[in-house]
């Protein structure tokens, strides 16, 4: 055999066929995505990883009202999906939904760091910053202050161990 033939039959096996159906399929799944998106509101699409082009179809997408005109938009915002990194979108959206594991395992794991922190022991703030190095350490320490002072003043109250968990889910989900 010549050479030519053997490189043209490596090719050829390199290649992955997809079927017209699996490609439907798929395009449908970016459609859904793209419905999703559509009904999420502006602080919810900025937690998300989009593209410009994306926003500005999302955004776009808020104004039409007619059913048959927001079935074509949310065809052409699956179009765009195409560039998206999919795999992002789609933990983002699981995040902002509390059926998720996804949300489920975010809220555990801030409810425990809250809970570590509010210990006061210097040790879990040394733990948080190294895991968390971008954190605002000034606003960090200020809300384990308060929910610190709370626990001794009114332990029936929970604002400021609300706000430090806000703000540590926060940072937990940032660093995803």
């Amino acid at each position: 055999m010549n050479k030519e033939n053997d490189w043209q039959d490596s090719s050829e096996d390199d290649i992955e066929w997809v079927s017209k159906t699996r490609m439907k399929k798929e395009m449908h799944e970016l459609q859904e995505i793209g419905m999703k998106l559509m009904e999420l509101n502006q602080s919810q699409l900025d937690t998300i990883p989009l593209t410009d082009e994306l926003i500005a179809a999302i955004t776009e997408s808020k104004r039409i009202t007619s059913r048959e005109a927001r079935r074509r938009h949310s065809q052409f915002i699956g179009r765009l999906m195409r560039k998206a990194d999919y795999d992002a979108i789609v933990h983002g959206i699981e995040l902002l939904d509390p059926a998720s594991d996804a949300y489920a395992r975010l809220h555990q794991q801030s409810e425990r760091w809250r809970d570590r922190l509010l210990t006061g022991d210097n040790d879990e703030l040394v733990s948080w910053f190294d895991q968390y190095p971008d954190c605002d350490r000034q606003q960090l320490r200020n809300l384990l202050r308060n929910g610190l002072k709370e626990i001794e003043q009114k332990p029936e109250s929970w604002l400021a161990r609300k706000k430090l968990y806000q703000f540590i889910k926060t940072e937990v989900q940032q660093s995803e």
